[in-house]
């Protein structure tokens, strides 16, 4: 789960909680609630729906002209899309690789209405893990990454790290001896 009041992100793990400053919404939502990279895929099959309270319409999306590359956050054709009748974002899309779900995006509780800040705050029990986010995006990658694989990866990213940062300084410490600067 992600989240952002505006102030704080967070990234919610099964065992852990990364948090950062705000930041600007990823593609994959920008996606869904800017939707008109659909208008490059054959659209089909529409018909009124209701889908968890709200009037919507829904879709089967497949490749168009245009598309033999990615459409939107779309790999795998055919997908069916729900479109809210109200607002015009995707509420759901998924995309399939013969009849089986290879991607599932959803967008849930959606309103028009003024909300509360204090409604997009995370709840993160006590004794969860908590972690800053770096602004790095492979460590924060990896600090993301669960059990003994996760663990094997941010050690590798820290000797990197490390590795790189101590070659660098020597580099710079051999131009001052050699008069370079």
């Amino acid at each position: 789960m992600n989240a952002c009041d505006g102030e704080r992100y967070w990234r919610v793990f099964p065992d852990r909680t990364l948090t950062g400053p705000a930041t600007p919404l990823g593609t994959q939502a920008a996606h869904l609630i800017y939707p008109s990279w659909l208008l490059r895929c054959r659209l089909s099959g529409a018909r009124d729906i209701n889908y968890r309270g709200r009037r919507a319409r829904q879709l089967r999306v497949t490749r168009g002209p245009g598309t033999e590359h990615i459409a939107g956050p779309l790999t795998y054709f055919p997908a069916d899309a729900i479109v809210d009748a109200e607002t015009g974002c995707l509420l759901r899309l998924i995309s399939y690789i013969g009849d089986a779900p290879s991607a599932w995006w959803e967008l849930d509780d959606l309103s028009t209405e003024p909300i509360d800040p204090d409604d997009f705050r995370v709840y993160v029990p006590p004794g969860t893990r908590v972690l800053e986010e770096t602004g790095n995006p492979i460590t924060d990658f990896a600090a993301g990454m669960p059990g003994l694989s996760g663990t094997a990866t941010r050690i590798a990213f820290e000797t990197v790290h490390r590795t790189a940062s101590a070659v660098s300084a020597a580099r710079s410490f051999l131009d001052d001896l050699r008069g370079r600067r």
